[in-house]
């Protein structure tokens, strides 16, 4: 040791400053510690209900398409579309009832009870006055009227069907049935009227407006399969 090296009593020697501290968390630290784990949480509710959203989303795809191909057998076994319901799964043929809800009892499906969270499958179906009244197609008007008359019986409704059919392909659009709007449209924007349509989701236009994203059936379609199926 050199002559004017300072001597410090081991009494009041400061601690090393990198050393812990042997006590608890400070005030900063636990403020710190709370807003990451309220951050974490906040994520994984948003991302919980994220997935609980698309798994919905899903369910109500797959069911619209069940409903879709039930709605498709019962063409092919009655030869015309049911008519809507009112919320209770029987079909209401009244005149100028276009729009409901779906005719579960008449596809043979439960009725399912419909809730905030499973809100009612909306239903409309193509049904101009007499020529085009696809739910009961009983016309001899059109394109096989000679036929039918010749034939001088009333037919299955194999014939009917296809004629309501092909005259509704005619007509211009209209939203005064059921129609599908132009991509990125609002309703009232008519890109194809529709010989059927189902959606979950609310509309306004007396509910005959569909999004391109809904489930719908058109009348070439439908006209198509009627060729190939029952004709």
């Amino acid at each position: 040791m050199t002559p004017d090296a300072e001597v410090v009593p081991a009494a009041v020697r400061l601690p090393h400053l990198g050393r812990r501290r042997e006590g608890g968390f400070s005030m900063l630290e636990l403020a710190l510690v709370l807003l990451v784990a309220g951050v974490l949480t906040a994520g994984g509710v948003a991302l919980m209900s994220s997935a609980n959203n698309q798994s919905q989303s899903a369910a109500q795809i797959a069911t619209a398409n069940s409903v879709k191909a039930a709605i498709l057998e019962f063409v092919l076994a009655q030869r015309r579309l049911p008519c809507p319901a009112d919320g209770d799964g029987q079909e209401d043929c009244s005149s100028g009832h276009l729009s409901g809800t779906v005719p579960y009892l008449a596809l043979g499906m439960t009725v399912p009870v419909a809730s905030s969270a499973n809100p009612p499958l909306r239903y409309a179906v193509m049904r101009f006055p007499g020529s085009a009244d696809l739910t009961n197609p009983i016309s001899t008007a059109g394109p096989f009227e000679s036929t039918i008359a010749s034939a001088g019986v009333v037919t299955d409704g194999s014939f009917e069907l296809v004629s309501a059919l092909r005259w509704a392909a005619m007509q211009p659009l209209t939203t005064g049935q059921p129609y599908v709007t132009t991509a990125g449209a609002g309703c009232g924007s008519a890109a194809s009227d529709v010989a059927f349509a189902l959606s979950y989701a609310p509309s306004g236009d007396g509910n005959m407006c569909f999004a391109q994203t809904d489930t719908w059936v058109s009348v070439d379609t439908l006209l198509t399969l009627a060729y190939q199926n029952i004709m």
